[in-house]
């Protein structure tokens, strides 16, 4: 009786709606008008999104992009909130709801260490991507937020690249991942089990950052991060030394693009083309994993640390 009545009371005060679930051979999402409940009853004005996934005409798997303090999050507690409020047979938090039920919910979420257990932040972020990649199966919902965060930028963006890889190649499950690495989305934006969305933001005459907390197609232009350190009341002096040292930094970035996209590239593998004294199966799987990554990814300005870090290995041994 007290489950019954905290399911009543649950649905009283906003917009709420009996969910439709269907079975289906791979899992698909169609919410419209949903909200995060808690944030909802506590501010007015709340905005609601629309999420569709795995369905004929959108892909099973959402790249999200947008500002610091977009929304991002947000949309992914809401979404996870609606599946689970749904499943344990509440009405949940919006105007329309139909989906398969998720056999498991995965989330990676947030930033923190377990000092008790001697992991780092970042040993908690790979720990828990680590039981999702095992456990997950097609019928789960996965919501990944800003993988990689809790190391270096090169090798934070190589383990998200690689982990969205790995889904959308092998296990095209619904998963929400939210990311700050644009350059996830030149890599993702031709693969069919992938669909870029952002959370839009408009730019006022003055170069105020509004946001509009609402979930679009297509892929957000940059993080806005020196707007929202101005908001934090970071000063105007430092805001524009780092404007300027971005600058510089995205320049060579979108240099190193350009010049890869100008250039053929040869996609044989790497060992067919190495002479000297040494073949592809002499190097080690650090040095083998390097090669890859000089050959296949865009990391801008870092990889001239990466292409001094493989030379120097060989230079070592042959």
């Amino acid at each position: 009786m007290d489950c019954l009545c905290s399911l009543s009371k649950a649905r009283t005060g906003l917009p709420s709606i009996r969910p439709v679930l269907k079975n289906s051979d791979h899992g698909y999402l169609k919410l419209q008008g949903v909200y995060h409940p808690c944030a909802a009853n506590a501010l007015s004005g709340f905005v609601t999104n629309d999420v569709v996934m795995g369905t004929e005409e959108v892909p099973p798997i959402m790249l999200l992009t947008g500002p610091n303090m977009g929304g991002k999050s947000t949309l992914l507690r809401s979404t996870c909130i609606a599946i689970v409020l749904g499943q344990i047979g509440c009405y949940i938090p919006a105007e329309f709801a139909e989906f398969s039920p998720a056999d498991r919910i995965f989330t990676r979420i947030g930033a923190r260490d377990d000092i008790l257990h001697k992991q780092s932040t970042f040993m908690v972020e790979v720990h828990e991507t680590a039981a999702i990649l095992k456990h997950a199966t097609s019928q789960s919902l996965i919501l990944l937020d800003e993988l990689g965060r809790g190391t270096s930028t090169f090798d934070g963006y190589s383990i998200a690249y690689s982990v969205l890889k790995h889904f959308a190649d092998k296990n095209p499950c619904r998963l929400m991942f939210a990311t700050h690495y644009h350059l996830l989305t030149e890599e993702f934006k031709a693969h069919p089990a992938v669909g870029l969305y952002q959370m839009s933001c408009v730019i006022t005459e003055d170069q105020q950052l509004v946001f509009t907390y609402k979930l679009i197609e297509g892929v957000c232009p940059k993080s806005y991060g020196m707007n929202v350190a101005l908001m934090a009341g970071i000063s105007q002096r430092v805001i524009d030394r780092a404007s300027q040292i971005s600058e510089k930094i995205e320049a060579k970035s979108n240099m190193s693009i350009k010049r890869r996209k100008t250039q053929s590239v040869d996609t044989e593998p790497p060992g067919k083309k190495i002479q000297g004294s040494f073949q592809l199966h002499q190097l080690t799987v650090h040095d083998k994993t390097l090669l890859s990554l000089i050959i296949n990814t865009e990391v801008g300005f870092e990889d001239f640390a990466l292409v001094f870090e493989f030379f120097n290995n060989l230079k070592k041994r042959y």
